[in-house]
């Protein structure tokens, strides 16, 4: 996790020597479980299904070096965001947000946010709505499209 959350060095430089520390100390490694640093937004907190381009410039340039060391990526997915997420109005107004039966308002909840001890109020998406469905799947295929191989949750 150090290596991916890491803004200077950013976390690709840091991320792209695995694959040669691996072949230098005769390490195998068939996978990089990517921790969801690559989310991380300006206040410090992870916004699932966005990407730091701060820390990581190029990721589909990173896991193609992945690649090419026989290595698959997987980075770690959460199905819940915190209430500053820029798709939780959206989520909550496509009724796409566990909610309460009565109020009508999302049931938020303390969550994990960002480093140790670090939570804040947040929902968990519905992922047997179809919108809470649509959105899920449109962001693991945004990830997909950057080459990753799995999904981490």
């Amino acid at each position: 996790m150090g290596l991916g959350e890491s803004d200077k060095p950013i976390a690709q430089e840091l991320l792209s020597t695995w694959p040669d520390l691996c072949k230098k100390h005769d390490i195998p490694c068939s996978a990089m479980h990517l921790s969801s640093g690559y989310t991380v937004g300006d206040d410090g907190n992870r916004y699932v299904f966005t990407m730091n381009t701060k820390r990581y410039p190029d990721f589909k340039g990173m896991v193609a070096l992945y690649h090419k060391a026989g290595i698959k990526v997987i980075p770690n997915i959460k199905p819940y965001m915190l209430e500053q997420h820029p798709h939780y109005k959206g989520l909550h107004e496509a009724d796409a947000l566990f909610h309460d039966p009565w109020t009508k308002k999302p049931v938020k909840t303390r969550i994990w946010s960002s480093g140790v001890g670090d939570n804040g109020k947040g929902s968990w998406v519905d992922l047997t709505s179809k919108a809470g469905r649509e959105w899920w799947a449109k962001g693991v295929q945004s990830l997909v499209d950057l080459g990753c191989d799995g999904m981490w949750k």
